[in-house]
């Protein structure tokens, strides 16, 4: 394991709860690269004295960790928050997360159906597959799109403006939906 903050902690804690530990620690040490190795010596301090019980430490206890070592590197500079801090789901790690969740037979089917745009939302929002509820709810607001863009929902006073935004939604689903096919069939 490359990371040190992460080699530390499965010294101590163990190998993490998941079906796939290797893919698991993959992605904590993604969201671990912007960090310097100081930085992460001093996370591991401060999980190891704070964290409660003997399961492996969440991500957030370990970026948390991080951050708080960071302040305290450097005091009297408050990091900038970027916007991506502060909207997570609109990172390039949300986007990758779900470009892979989209890449299976799910994202195949939502492709073909109409609803591919609606599923790789969700999944960069939540970073996982939807429920069957959930995917009913994202086909039924898929459908709404595709009503709005026909122009057969009355909308009132904002009809065309919006009509013109379901219009360019749709332009987007059929250009994601062209790349998981596309991908799939390779």
């Amino acid at each position: 394991m490359s990371n040190p903050l992460l080699a530390r902690l499965a010294v101590v804690y163990g190998q993490p709860d998941s079906g796939d530990p290797a893919a698991y620690l993959a992605e904590i040490s993604k969201m671990l690269a912007k960090y310097s190795t100081a930085e992460l010596e001093r996370a591991g301090d401060i999980v190891i004295r704070s964290h409660r019980g003997r399961a492996f430490p969440t991500p957030s206890e370990i970026v948390t960790a991080c951050e708080d070592a960071r302040a305290t590197m450097s005091p009297g500079q408050s990091r900038a928050e970027t916007f991506e801090d502060k909207n997570p789901e609109w990172s390039k790690q949300a986007y990758a997360i779900a470009d892979r969740l989209t890449a299976g037979e799910l994202g195949k089917r939502a492709a073909r159906e109409g609803w591919i745009l609606g599923l790789h939302e969700f999944c960069r929002k939540h970073r996982r597959h939807p429920s069957t509820s959930e995917v009913h709810t994202i086909q039924k607001d898929s459908e709404f799109v595709t009503r709005c863009a026909a122009g057969v929902v009355d909308m009132g006073h904002f009809h065309g403006p919006l009509q013109k935004l379901a219009v360019a939604i749709l332009g987007r689903r059929e250009k994601l939906a062209r790349r998981v096919l596309r991908e799939a069939a390779e």
